[in-house]
């Protein structure tokens, strides 16, 4: 994720250590496959964020979503 304007909390669990921490604008930070996260906005932001499709889905020809 990039944080386009504003601050940003961040927590993520890991099972090592938890992160926790301000992200400001013009960071990024990239959150590991399977970890849980959360953000906060202090008091407003703006986000930029990529998520890759589920494994295995599926994507038709007819699906709206299909960008290939």
């Amino acid at each position: 994720m990039y944080v386009v304007d504003g601050e940003v909390d961040l927590e993520a669990l890991t099972d090592a250590d938890p992160f926790r921490g301000t992200l400001h604008a013009g960071s990024l930070f990239v959150v590991p496959k399977g970890v849980w996260h959360r953000l906060t906005a202090r008091p407003s932001a703006s986000i930029f964020f990529v998520s890759p499709p589920d494994e295995g889905a599926e994507r038709t020809r007819d699906d709206p979503t299909n960008t290939r």
